[in-house]
């Protein structure tokens, strides 16, 4: 899978689809994957609390090294690898009537490394041995997510009509922040148990594993329409050709505005990225705080994201997806300056930090997916989701280089960059418009 949220009008999807069903085997149909979809991202976004790239993945590999350069590697690692199977996933799918063999496939290989690496971690081997073997495994896992994902997307797209998305997303979304907002206080009572490293973390990876195993068998249950034979690649909206995947990229480069908009203002969303990792190596050196923190870290994070998704559901259906995209960067700004605010405040005060984070995690797809579907023309999905992932692996280095930085920068100039960064993407955001896949534009988001 992918991260899921939720709101917002998208592009039609299933308009070049032949419905065969009767509408009220069709609406079995519905009700059947809607269930089967909200206890995926449930599953899913429970396990992901046991994961939690921002507090557990950041705080297992800053017990292990001292290095701010590999806590940096944490973020790139995840965001490099989903982007770089992307471009052949679609190749592969974009002339497959259905998406459901390969997500199963390319969930069996994310779900491998994550049981491996609970095991490995349960020996107790030499610390050097267990950071190799984390950055290993987390890489294959990373892979697996990025070619699951683009399947899908395209699954959601076809099961979900486009005024029900929004809201099947939501229902699953609040009931996986308030699972996940439980997870949280188990995961500071594993990690209370300093002396028991790396078993305590081996459980949490053992319970991800299984909870991701849970996520992807429940999902091959929905019953995903098939899709009719694809338009020839020389049609302007075409499914992407075998041949010619690599040129429609560049020719959506040329002649989508929007996307190369988007695009940009992703690249400086990666800025908060950077900072992630470093959130919680200054709340561990300069104001103190534990490793049982960390899982109050990640339930302060799903409340967050908890009490965002309404609100930002509420934002995309009045405003629009662009809104919550800036409302998400104006935040996400706004925390890396808070941070340094924080050794003069109460302890319990970093605990914001991270709710505003997983305010900011609950724009992923309400505001930033549902935007990039709202342009992509729906033959073309595949192809504009891989295209921007593809794209985007160069910036997705960056957080290696801010740790490199950091060795050189003090955090009092640091942050403020990364702010900086924000605020600019913020503004590049408000220049793209309202509009649809078909090209049509309004003002105003």
């Amino acid at each position: 899978m992918a991260t899921v949220e939720t709101p917002g009008e998208l592009a039609t999807a299933g308009s070049t689809r032949a419905d065969t069903t009767s509408p009220p085997e069709s609406r079995r149909h519905l009700r059947r994957n809607t269930a089967l979809t909200i206890g995926e991202i449930v599953s899913f976004s429970i396990a992901a609390a046991f994961f939690d790239a921002s507090t557990v993945l950041v705080g297992f590999v800053a017990t292990l090294t001292a290095s701010t350069a590999l806590l940096g590697l944490v973020p790139t690692i995840f965001q490099v690898g989903i982007g770089l199977p992307q471009l052949a996933a679609a190749r592969f799918l974009a002339r497959r009537p259905r998406k459901m063999p390969f997500l199963i496939a390319a969930s069996l290989f994310r779900n491998a490394p994550i049981f491996l690496l609970a095991g490995f971690a349960w020996t107790r081997p030499e610390p050097t041995a267990l950071l190799v073997a984390f950055f290993v495994c987390y890489a294959l896992f990373s892979l697996g997510v990025g070619a699951e994902s683009v399947a899908w997307i395209d699954i959601f797209a076809k099961i979900a009509p486009a005024a029900r998305r929004g809201q099947i997303s939501a229902i699953g979304r609040t009931a996986a922040n308030i699972c996940s907002f439980a997870a949280g206080l188990l995961v500071a009572r594993v990690l209370s148990s300093e002396e028991q490293f790396p078993r305590n973390y081996a459980l949490l990876f053992l319970v991800t594993g299984l909870l991701l195993t849970v996520a992807f068998v429940v999902f091959a249950f929905v019953r995903e329409p098939i899709d009719p034979a694809p338009i020839p690649a020389e049609s302007p909206r075409g499914a992407p050709d075998d041949r010619s995947i690599l040129a429609q990229g560049r020719q959506v480069w040329r002649q989508d505005r929007r996307f190369r908009g988007l695009f940009w203002a992703r690249v400086l969303y990666v800025a908060h990225l950077v900072a992630i990792p470093f959130y919680l190596r200054y709340a561990r050196d300069v104001v103190g705080v534990d490793d049982a923190s960390i899982g109050l870290f990640v339930s302060a994070s799903m409340l967050g994201q908890l009490l965002a998704n309404g609100v930002w559901g509420w934002v995309s259906a009045r405003f629009g997806n662009g809104r919550v995209v800036q409302a998400a960067l104006g935040i996400a700004a706004i925390i890396p300056l808070y941070v340094l605010l924080t050794p003069a405040l109460p302890q319990g005060a970093f605990l914001l930090v991270y709710v505003a984070i997983g305010a900011v995690v609950a724009s992923e797809f309400i505001g930033w997916m549902n935007l990039l579907l709202e342009i992509a023309p729906a033959p073309r999905r595949p192809l504009y989701i891989s295209l921007q992932g593809t794209l985007l692996l160069p910036a997705n280095l960056l957080p290696l280089f801010g740790g490199i930085a950091l060795n050189i920068l003090p955090y009092r100039i640091f942050f403020p960059i990364i702010a900086i960064a924000l605020a600019i993407g913020c503004a590049l955001v408000s220049r793209l418009g309202r509009g649809s896949a078909d090209g049509e534009v309004v003002a105003g988001a």
